[in-house]
């Protein structure tokens, strides 16, 4: 019997600032006003990554977001933005570490 196994599409939004001084608690309060189940996973000098839910896309969350990010870019002092979503390189290994975990256990 075969398997099946869903893997799902994760989106990373990624935040540049120009400078010192970005407003962490700012942008989160701002994202998390659109996208209530982002989460910050990674939070550099002058960057900070969330990670936003697979549906986020489909429920047509973007539109809006990117809407009041581009009207509220200078009050959070944001220099830049980008969205990825999870590569096929990155499934791939997934499915991989899956198998190997199960092949050793």
């Amino acid at each position: 019997m075969m398997q099946v196994h869903l893997y799902h599409v994760v989106y990373f939004l990624l935040f540049f600032f120009a400078g010192s001084g970005q407003l962490e608690v700012a942008v989160s309060l701002f994202l998390q006003s659109h996208v209530p189940e982002a989460v910050l996973v990674e939070n550099l000098t002058s960057e900070l990554i969330y990670r936003l839910p697979d549906d986020t896309a489909s429920i047509g969350k973007f539109e809006q977001l990117f809407v009041d990010l581009d009207r509220r870019k200078s009050e959070l002092r944001i220099s830049g933005y980008g969205i990825s979503n999870t590569s096929l390189e990155e499934v791939r290994l997934l499915v991989t570490n899956s198998q190997e975990i199960r092949c050793c256990v």
